[in-house]
């Protein structure tokens, strides 16, 4: 009787041994999201200026992909290129302090350290290509980053969140063309 208590606690132990290992392993990465929904900029940068679309107050209405340039050809939509800030940039806005700074950049040959906002696990197989190209609205997981002078991340970013897009969208979740599978494989490396 005592050896079968001994045991008893010997399992008990080394469950809550192994729980408290994969929660200190994994737990930060069961949070929903990650870092400042709107962090600090090196440099601001106003989406609404650039994207939105009021003429009268000065926003020049560029679509997503005219900065975002690898966003239809890779997993990630990345940072603009610096020279393609100094297209416009070369004679508007000089006398802005965050204009300023852009060129000293450019002068300096050195890239700008912006702050992510919107990031996934590493765990996490995503590709911006395949959702620009299935008709995803950058909107739809972005907000209306168009109408953001400081940009913030709105969407949880979240499992459930992104399941429940699939389904509402009955997009693929599986590896076969069509299928409404939920494989596990298919968003986790």
């Amino acid at each position: 009787m005592n050896i079968l208590k001994i045991l008893a606690g010997l399992a008990a132990l080394c469950a809550a041994c192994v729980v408290g290992f994969l929660l200190f392993v994994y737990g930060p990465f069961m949070t929903p999201t990650f870092g400042d929904p709107a962090p600090a900029q090196p440099i601001p940068f106003p989406h609404n200026r650039h994207a939105g679309a009021n003429a009268a107050a000065g926003e020049l209405g560029l679509p997503c992909a005219f900065c975002h340039v690898f966003v239809e050809q890779s997993e990630q939509a990345g940072a603009p290129p610096l020279q393609l800030c100094m297209t416009c940039h070369v004679g508007l806005g000089l006398d802005k302090p965050g204009v300023q700074k852009l060129v000293e950049h450019v002068n300096n040959n050195e890239p700008i350290e912006w702050v992510r906002v919107h990031q996934l696990r590493h765990f996490i197989r995503f590709t911006h290509k395949r959702h620009v190209k299935a008709g995803v609205q950058c909107q739809d997981c972005h907000g209306a980053v168009e109408q953001m002078a400081v940009l913030t991340r709105v969407a949880p970013l979240q499992m459930g969140w992104c399941l429940t897009c699939h389904r509402q969208k009955e997009a693929e979740l599986g590896v076969s063309p069509g299928s409404m599978t939920e494989d596990c494989w298919f968003c986790h490396r």
